[in-house]
């Protein structure tokens, strides 16, 4: 995940890692927002990533390490949450993974009416042999009338959103509770895709 990093114009910090209960933790600018990197398994290639869309890059830090402290068993882990542990069981696994408990401010419908109902997204990337990313978003939702809303409200402005950001292909479903979205694009829409399916978060 880190060594990806750059090529996605991510800017790693220039100090390098701090290291937190031998775990290194790299601040990284990802599209303007502070951020932290962190290995936790270096035999799996496991890691995590912190973004705190509104904190100082010392909070997004500590994010991290609360991160590595669930991951380790020391603290409670995210996806102890409701729900998120089904949403990360049924989207393919990319090269990075992002979860969201908080989701309901995130534009991914493009109409600036956020997710009402979200009770959890979780999005992951995956890079094909021909340079296009595939992008799979999976949405919960707190019951299946929030999810049919934004079901319609998908169906009317996706559509737009595709030819807006130049994407191969954007699609979605619903599925009980959940909408699934994928969007195909070359690497070089990686950073329009990442604002429209997380908010930049």
């Amino acid at each position: 995940m880190i060594q990806l990093s750059g090529g996605f114009r991510l800017e790693m910090g220039q100090s390098g890692p701090e290291s937190y209960n031998n775990h290194p933790i790299y601040e990284v600018n990802i599209l303007g927002n502070v951020s932290a990197l962190a290995t936790a398994n270096f035999t799996t290639g496991t890691g995590v990533a912190a973004i705190h869309r509104r904190g100082t890059a010392e909070e997004t830090v500590e994010l991290a390490k609360g991160a590595l402290d669930a991951f380790d068993g020391r603290a409670d882990q995210l996806l102890d949450l409701p729900g998120l542990a089904d949403l990360v069981g049924n989207i393919p696994s990319g090269f990075v993974t992002a979860v969201l408990s908080q989701c309901e401010d995130i534009p991914l419908i493009g109409d600036g009416d956020g997710l009402p109902g979200c009770s959890g997204l979780v999005a992951s990337p995956t890079v094909t042999s021909g340079d296009l990313v595939v992008f799979q978003v999976l949405v919960g939702f707190e019951g299946q009338q929030h999810a049919k809303s934004a079901l319609q409200r998908a169906n009317d402005s996706l559509a737009d959103q595709r030819t807006k950001y130049g994407f191969e292909d954007l699609a979605v479903r619903l599925e009980g509770n959940n909408l699934r979205v994928q969007a195909i694009f070359g690497v070089p829409k990686f950073e329009d895709a990442y604002r429209l399916f997380t908010g930049g978060f």
